[in-house]
């Protein structure tokens, strides 16, 4: 019997003493496939196209995988089930219109309604199937700015896309942070040529995929004589919008500072 016992124990500290070897094996595995470096035995770091990111492996082996953005909508994607029936008695459940999406998964925002609406285009659904579909992500939100001291450290004041994934391949996680960053860009709204500010800014998308007021939600296309930009995030309104807004309406942005034409004179 004590032999037994003793022998239970052994083996238990062995696994113990092996559990951080595997980890940090598989997190080496993860920063060589994507390039990255590893931080510690559960967390990987670099940059893609422009963009930090991160991988960290959770106590459940599940990954959370990370990439920045800047000015996100405040959503939550899910597959549909018990999420999406509490979400939508809750009235958080954003439709996209197509049935057949809606009955696969739930996109819920607690922030700007209407924002939120306008990115669940055709570009962001076809994204969204891809991610769920082909790389095991169980699910997917935006945060406005990083809460966690590693987060601050590594994504600054930047918004934050996270997917989380039951099982993932070190060879196949190039292909999802890829597909992570081709949905960033879809959040991040409408590259816009504002003609009254001499060069490129940033516009919301609208129900159509096309730029729009961030206040009124009017459609604008650059040439109106009366857009401002928001000097912090670069987001397009009419100057009448920002004068009755007081300031950005982005969440999470909290300029009161406008860029107009006649500055630049």
């Amino acid at each position: 019997m004590m032999i037994g016992v003793m022998a239970t124990a052994v083996i238990k500290i062995y696994l113990a003493l092996r559990k951080p070897g595997l980890r940090a094996r598989r997190m080496n595995l993860y920063a060589s496939a994507l390039g990255f470096e590893a931080k510690d035995l559960a967390r990987a770091e670099g940059t893609l196209h422009g963009r930090p990111a991160c991988v960290v492996e959770n106590q459940d082996r599940t990954l959370s995988v990370s990439i920045a953005l800047d000015h996100p909508p405040a959503l939550q994607i899910a597959r549909d089930g018990l999420v999406g029936t509490l979400e939508r008695a809750l009235g958080t459940a954003v439709s996209s219109g197509d049935r057949a999406f809606d009955g696969r998964f739930v996109v819920a925002s607690a922030g700007d309604r209407a924002r939120a609406r306008a990115a669940v285009d055709e570009g962001f659904k076809q994204v969204v199937k891809r991610l769920f579909d082909g790389f095991g992500v169980t699910a997917l939100d935006t945060t406005r700015q990083p809460f966690l001291y590693k987060d601050k450290h590594l994504f600054g004041g930047r918004g934050i896309l996270h997917a989380h994934v039951q099982r993932l391949d070190p060879k196949n996680a190039p292909a999802l942070l890829a597909r992570l960053d081709e949905l960033a860009k879809l959040l991040e709204g409408v590259p816009l040529h504002v003609i009254t500010l001499g060069g490129e800014r940033r516009a919301e998308r609208g129900a159509t995929g096309s730029p729009r007021c961030a206040w009124c939600h009017a459609d604008i296309t650059g040439s109106e004589p009366d857009l401002v930009a928001c000097e912090k995030c670069a987001t397009v309104l009419h100057e009448a919008c920002w004068a009755e807004q007081g300031g950005c309406p982005v969440m999470g942005c909290t300029s009161k500072t406008a860029e107009r034409a006649r500055e630049r004179g």
